[in-house]
């Protein structure tokens, strides 16, 4: 019994790998593109050192975009109460964005780093939002995206259904233990 399988030549394998390849290389432009325009169109990057430091990495087969600005993490993730910023970085965006003139600087600076330990800096998400931009880019939808909101209407039926079913559930007990002559324990 002879088979017919076909084994493909090798250079087939590599035009694949390299079309893979240039997937993943188009797909990380694509990407930076779209961190660059959330860092200018929610106004995050005045200075555009952070969307200057995005860099594309391939080794191997393995792309990646990466950063090595000190302000990427905090922008993305915020800073909780009590954390220290750099005074001169601070200053120089009191400087910079805000157009204060020299002899206020320091002292505007100071408020605004008081400011900043006493609450902290909301995470402004730059970098999950260029995700979301680019599977939204390719129509792949994820699926939080297709849930339905609940209405509060809703949300409050759902708790009320979980205090009555609470109530039987304490009263099955309580039914059942005192018709076998015992006290309810529970």
């Amino acid at each position: 019994m002879s088979s017919n399988i076909t084994i493909p030549p090798i250079y087939v394998l590599s035009d694949n790998n390299y079309e893979m390849l240039r997937l993943k290389k188009d797909v990380a432009v694509q990407f930076i593109q779209n961190v660059k325009g959330i860092l200018q169109g929610e106004d995050i990057n005045f200075t555009e050192d952070l969307s200057n430091s995005l860099a594309l990495v391939i080794i191997g087969s393995d792309v990646s975009v990466e950063t090595d600005s000190p302000y990427a993490y905090p922008v993305e993730f915020g800073l909780p109460p009590g954390q220290f910023i750099n005074f001169d970085a601070l200053s120089d965006w009191v400087r910079i964005k805000l157009n204060v003139p020299d002899e206020e600087v320091e002292g505007v600076t100071w408020k605004i780093l008081r400011k900043i330990q006493r609450d902290g800096i909301k995470p402004k998400r730059f970098w999950k939002k260029s995700i979301l931009r680019l599977v939204k880019q390719h129509g792949v939808h994820s699926p939080r995206t297709n849930r339905k909101k609940r209405s509060k209407f809703t949300k409050i039926m759902s708790k009320l259904k979980k205090v009555v079913n609470k109530i039987r559930k304490v009263a099955r007990f309580i039914n059942k233990n005192t018709a076998k002559g015992g006290k309810a324990k529970y």
